[in-house]
């Protein structure tokens, strides 16, 4: 099952409307992402040096020296330029284009050596933890000598664990004997098998006109739209996950040993259990767990259609509307405010997105909740789609002759 309707980050434009400017970064130099060298399972570190908040500034260093690395926060990569991260609110979502960094001795991007893992992970990433809960106590004790964990199935987790649960998902062997709840961003930091690609995928600029709507990899991070996604889906799994689970003690031959541990597990679950029950005639056992199964599924559907999650997507469709109406005003100036890199990056990434998350929708399912899915992910299709078409659009006007070259 993909995660096609849920980013956090993917409902934004290239430039945002802009705030009052702080002086300090008047001609000042930072460090962008370019959208367009990312990969799927790209592992950012990152180490809060330029926050606003001394706790910060102190809680980070604190955990790069416990851990003996230079880092304390890792996010991954799902589908660029889409980061999911586990912070204090929970597994969710942060757009890497409106990030930057001050100095890239805060900042560090990992890519696995096989790109077809990697793929992996980051699929695993964006459809068995998002919405999962964060655990403090999971991520202290990651540090804590002969301090024992869980395996990757835990409903909470932390940063660095989050990665590693993923690259083990994706079959990669280095993390296949590990518990993730032992990693650190000190152990991403130094492994062999990813390597350093940071000087690829930042570029230098100066400081754009927007910087104040921007998140600072290293520093002060704004706050999305949709950050209260991540509560809300794990609010969902913890009213069906008692179901679910009283569900495979009593029908053991139709449920794996891995129960689901994120809402979007949950709804794949109803799903793959709905097809299991139509490989056969049912017999009195079938039919008793199909209405059982019914019973969490109109549940699943309850919670999806009561519109907490659309109403999310919304606000932050009102706020792509503007961020498009800014970058469409802008590109019929003489000197528009629009970044090219920005631009053509965008317009590579989006289209991926659009291919991503099509890819689920028109299958048909018994399931009332995963028909409700759909229903959400083509909402967030379609506002990707309107972006594309505002994006090729401002491609033609500002950077004709470039556009021209590419369509050769």
């Amino acid at each position: 099952m993909q995660n096609p309707g849920s980013d956090a980050g993917v409902l934004f434009s290239t430039e945002t409307i802009m705030a009052e400017r702080n002086p300090r970064y008047d001609n000042l130099y930072v460090f962008k992402p370019d959208l367009s060298k990312l990969h799927p399972g790209d592992i950012f570190l990152t180490r809060n040096v330029e926050s606003d908040s001394l706790k910060g500034r102190t809680q980070s260093a604190a955990i790069a020296r416990a851990t003996g690395g230079h880092f304390s926060h890792a996010l991954l990569c799902t589908t660029p330029p889409t980061l999911i991260e586990a912070i204090g609110e929970g597994v969710s979502n942060l757009t890497v284009q409106i990030c930057f960094a001050h100095d890239l001795r805060n900042v560090r991007v990992l890519r696995y050596k096989d790109q077809s893992i990697a793929r992996k992970a980051a699929a695993a990433a964006a459809t068995v933890f998002l919405g999962k809960g964060y655990s403090v106590r999971k991520a202290v004790r990651s540090i804590a000598p002969g301090a024992t964990e869980p395996g990757g199935d835990s409903d909470q987790t932390f940063c660095s664990a989050l990665v590693a649960s993923a690259f083990r998902a994706g079959t990669a062997l280095e993390f296949a004997s590990l518990n993730p709840f032992k990693i650190t961003p000190a152990f991403l930091e130094h492994a062999d098998c990813f390597t350093d690609v940071t000087h690829d995928v930042f570029i230098k600029i100066l400081s754009p006109n927007n910087i104040e709507e921007m998140s600072a990899l290293d520093g002060n991070r704004v706050v999305s739209p949709l950050a209260p996604q991540s509560r809300l889906l794990n609010d969902y799994y913890s009213k069906l996950s008692p179901l679910i689970q009283d569900f495979a003690k009593k029908y053991t031959v139709l449920t794996s040993d891995k129960l689901p541990t994120s809402f979007l597990n949950c709804l794949a679950f109803v799903d793959a259990t709905y097809s299991a029950l139509e490989k056969g005639p049912l017999s009195e056992e079938g039919r008793l767990a199909q209405k059982d199964l019914q019973f969490i599924d109109k549940l699943a559907y309850d919670l999806l259609a009561s519109g907490g999650m659309m109403k999310l997507l919304k606000e932050a469709e009102e706020y792509e509307n503007e961020s498009n109406q800014y970058s469409l005003s802008q590109s019929f100036k003489c000197n528009p405010d629009i970044s090219r890199n920005d631009t053509f990056g965008l317009i590579s990434v989006t289209r991926q997105q659009i291919e991503v998350r099509s890819s689920t929708l028109g299958r048909r399912s018994k399931s009332l909740s995963w028909t409700e899915w759909q229903k959400i992910t083509q909402f967030g299709v379609n506002v990707l789609i309107r972006r594309l078409h505002v994006l090729e659009e401002i491609r033609q006007r500002v950077f004709f002759d470039v556009a021209a070259r590419d369509e050769e």
